[in-house]
């Protein structure tokens, strides 16, 4: 934020892509609180594995550009820690995951 010249205040959409099976009920709401968003700002997780920061992107470009829409900044965030979950044994899919 600081980088980008934006305080908490001004953000009104945050979405958080991940796929990690750490809370069932999501992060994008906590990181808003934490960050000092406003009570209005819109935050939801988004879950879609390996696309899901492209999917994140897109998402928030909509609220951005939609007809009539308020929104005007945007965060998203990408976090994932699948290497937990991972059964390293198998071969034929550990390789697959990573964190990120």
């Amino acid at each position: 934020l600081e980088m980008a010249g934006v305080t908490a205040e001004e953000i009104d959409v945050v979405i958080c892509a991940t796929s990690s099976p750490d809370d069932m009920f999501g992060d994008a709401p906590s990181v808003a609180a934490e960050l000092g968003c406003n009570m209005d700002t819109i935050a939801f997780d988004l879950t879609a594995a390996c696309s899901g920061f492209l999917f994140a992107t897109v998402t928030a470009s909509k609220f951005l550009a939609a007809p009539g829409s308020q929104s005007k900044k945007a965060l998203v965030l990408g976090a994932d820690a699948l290497t937990r979950w991972v059964d390293w044994d198998d071969r034929n899919s550990c390789i697959l995951f990573g964190d990120g």
